[in-house]
């Protein structure tokens, strides 16, 4: 017999299931429900029940010269015996819920690198849908697929071959509307420094010349290099330094740009900078 839970309670279960870890807010934005105390109250029962974890962060900050540790936001996570509820509940594939197997390291080394790309990865399922648009497959660099008894190991799931390189983007994600499928891998650019982020997107240039991310996906179309940067001044700068490179000649109509700022303001697809510095729309 099912343990009776409120509808709050299952869809904080099932946005877990889907998007692996999820801080409150996150919650919030995703409709889970219509103010924060009423989540963090149903997350509590979640967490008496053991279907539900959390993770606590500090991280370093510096504040006028002086370095400071200040509490970050949390995040939540499905626990193995929350995962086999909600596949229960809902009659789901195992590889349909997404949890963490161990949570000894998590993340916490890369705290707001992860914070911020499932802020993005919010916004284009919630932007998607406005467009008429679904995301069919979402894919991060913190999945993993493989196995330590196989030849070939563990890798991430956003790995994309390309000749005799390789690249592991963010995100890889796919979108429909019944009739058309739109590719996409994703970038977030947050403490790498300049020369690093120039050598991984003339890496990309590669995997778009190649169609790699069709190939990889089964889907017969080129894909988009989607770059967000959490400091709008360096994007800025980094535009002006490709387009200065020939290795970026012709890829205008696949590489574009745009601050997390203006990401999380409700219009993923639209308004992105191209190599130009164009204004262009996504679909």
């Amino acid at each position: 017999m099912f343990i009776k839970i409120t509808p709050t309670q299952e869809s904080i279960l099932l946005h877990l299931s889907k998007y692996k870890f999820l801080t409150t807010k996150q919650m919030l934005r995703l409709g889970v429900a219509s103010h924060q105390p009423g989540i963090s109250k149903n997350l509590g029962k979640l967490r008496r029940l053991k279907w539900v974890d959390g993770a606590d962060f500090t991280v370093t900050q510096r504040d006028k010269g002086k370095v400071r540790n200040r509490k970050a936001e949390s995040f939540y996570f499905l626990t193995k015996k929350g995962a086999s509820e909600i596949i229960e509940r809902r009659e789901l594939a195992e590889h349909q819920v997404k949890f963490p197997k161990g949570t000894s390291t998590l993340f916490s080394d890369k705290y707001f690198h992860r914070k911020y790309a499932i802020d993005c990865e919010v916004e284009a399922n919630l932007c998607a849908l406005e467009k008429g648009y679904k995301v069919v497959l979402f894919d991060r660099d913190f999945d993993r697929t493989g196995s330590n008894r196989t030849s070939k190991g563990v890798s991430a799931k956003t790995k994309i071959e390309s000749k005799d390189r390789h690249i592991v983007p963010d995100g890889n994600f796919i979108l429909s509307n019944g009739q058309d499928y739109k590719l996409f891998t994703f970038e977030l650019h947050n403490e790498r420094n300049p020369k690093e982020i120039v050598k991984q997107l003339v890496w990309h240039t590669y995997a778009v010349e190649n169609g790699s991310l069709g190939v990889k996906y089964k889907v017969q179309k080129l894909h988009r290099v989607l770059n967000v940067f959490v400091n709008e001044g360096k994007m800025k700068a980094m535009l002006t330094r490709l387009q200065g490179m020939k290795e970026f000649d012709e890829m205008e109509n696949f590489f574009f740009f745009k601050s997390l700022d203006q990401v999380k303001n409700g219009l993923f697809y639209d308004e992105w900078l191209n190599l130009s510095g164009q204004v262009k729309n996504l679909l």
